[in-house]
C-alpha cells in the first residue's frame, strides 16, 4: 500500500483565531505524511508567535505581502512537494483527525483520477453547520450554477503542471475557474469520495453576500472564455427553465411531464421576448 504524500496549503491573513484552529485540526490527523504549508500575507497580529510555537507541525512558511488569495495559493503551490494538495484557509479545520487516513485508503483503493472530492461541513458565524454533498457524478450542468469546495478536494499537483496555476485575474473565481476548466478537458479524472472532509467557515470572502455581484460577473466571464456557443446557450436555456419552475404559474400546472415540457418551451419564449 503506498502512503501518498499531502501538501495542506493554508493562506492567512491576520485571523490568529482561526490559524490556531487549522493548525490545531492539521496537527491532530493520525496519518503523518503530509507537508504543512502556510503563506500569510504580512500579518499584523500576533503571527509570528503561533508560527514559532507550532515550528514542528509546519514544513514551510512564509509571511509577505502578496494580491490577494489567489496570488497566496499560488505560492504555496509553487513550495508544493506533495502528490496531491489540498487548501485549508485560516479558520477551515478537517472533520476529524482521520480525514487523511481515510483519504488516502480511498485514493489506494480507487487510483489512477486526479481530483478526489468530498463532503463539507458548512459553518455559519453561529456555529450552526450544515451538511453539504457535491454531487457524485459531475456534469456540466453543475458547473454551470456550481462549484466544488477546494476545502474538500484533493487535487493531483499535476494538474496545476498542466493547466496552470490559479489565474489572478479573478479576485473570487480562479478556482472555480480551475475546476471547470479541468473538467471540459477531462471530466474523467474527478471522483467522489462519500467522506467528511472539513469544517468551512461559510462567512469568508468567497461566502459573503456583498460579493454576489462579483462572483456573478466573473463566472459570466469565465463561461464567456471556456464554453462553447452551444453550452452557453444551453446554460442560458437551463436557467430561464429554472425560473420558470419558481413561478406561481408553474405550481399550477398538472403532474404532467407532457405538459410541464409545453409550460418550459411556453416560459422560454416568454422570457426571451420581455428581455429583448
Amino acid at each position: 500500500m503506498t502512503t501518498p504524500l499531502f501538501s495542506i496549503i493554508t493562506i492567512n491573513y491576520n485571523n490568529h483565531v482561526g490559524l490556531e484552529k487549522t493548525i490545531a485540526s492539521v496537527a491532530g490527523q493520525s496519518y503523518t505524511n503530509y507537508e504543512f504549508i502556510i503563506i500569510d500575507g504580512g500579518s499584523t497580529d500576533d503571527f509570528s508567535n503561533l508560527i514559532k510555537s507550532n515550528e514542528n507541525h509546519i514544513s514551510y512558511w512564509c509571511s509577505e505581502k502578496d494580491k490577494g488569495i489567489y496570488d497566496a495559493q499560488n505560492k504555496g503551490i509553487a513550495k508544493a512537494k506533495g502528490d496531491f494538495l489540498i487548501f485549508m484557509n485560516s479558520g477551515d479545520c478537517f472533520t476529524n483527525a482521520k480525514v487523511l487516513d481515510n483519504a488516502a485508503q480511498f485514493i489506494n483503493s480507487n487510483s489512477g483520477y486526479k481530483i478526489y472530492y468530498g463532503n463539507t461541513n458548512l459553518v455559519e458565524e453561529d456555529g450552526l453547520r450544515r451538511f453539504l454533498a457535491p454531487p457524485e457524478e459531475l456534469d456540466i450542468n453543475f458547473f454551470f450554477f456550481a462549484t466544488l469546495n477546494h476545502q474538500s478536494c484533493f487535487i493531483h499537483r499535476s494538474l496545476f503542471e498542466k493547466y496552470g496555476n490559479y489565474n489572478l485575474e479573478y479576485k473570487i473565481g480562479a478556482d472555480y475557474e480551475f475546476f471547470l476548466k479541468v473538467f471540459l478537458n477531462e471530466s474523467q479524472c474527478y471522483l467522489y469520495m462519500n467522506e467528511l472532509i472539513c469544517d468551512y467557515e461559510n462567512y469568508g470572502t468567497s461566502a459573503n453576500t456583498k460579493f454576489f455581484d462579483l462572483i456573478v460577473k466573473e463566472r459570466a466571464q469565465i463561461h464567456q472564455t471556456l464554453l462553447s456557443n452551444e453550452q452557453l446557450k444551453r446554460r442560458e436555456r437551463l436557467e430561464i427553465q429554472m425560473l420558470g419552475g419558481k413561478s406561481s404559474v408553474f405550481k399550477k400546472v398538472p403532474n404532467s411531464d407532457r405538459l410541464k415540457s409545453l409550460y418550459d418551451r411556453f416560459y422560454y419564449r416568454w422570457y426571451k421576448f420581455i428581455t429583448k
